[in-house]
């Protein structure tokens, strides 16, 4: 979906996007969206980055705590492994 909008360029400016258009045989909003795209494509999203910087620890299992049955029983009933991060 499309959405509007305006952006306050400089003529000279918009006179070289004009030609560069008609150079590629587009349409100069053609080339704005190109250009907005490829920079945000390369950009990691906010997940990606933060799994960067902060990994998943590991979670104690129960047969860490052999000596204390109600900490391990505890363990294995309440805590849940949690899932491995996406690659993609």
């Amino acid at each position: 979906m499309k959405q509007k909008l305006t952006l306050t360029v400089e003529r000279a400016a918009v006179q070289a996007a004009r030609r560069a258009a008609r150079r590629q045989g587009t349409s100069i909003s053609a080339l704005f969206e190109k250009s907005f795209v490829t920079s945000a494509k390369h950009k990691p999203a906010f997940a990606e980055r933060w799994l960067n910087k902060h990994p998943p620890t590991q979670l104690p299992v129960a047969s860490d705590f052999p000596h204390d049955h109600r900490f391990a029983h505890l363990l294995a009933k309440y805590v849940k492994p949690a899932p491995h991060a996406r690659a993609d």
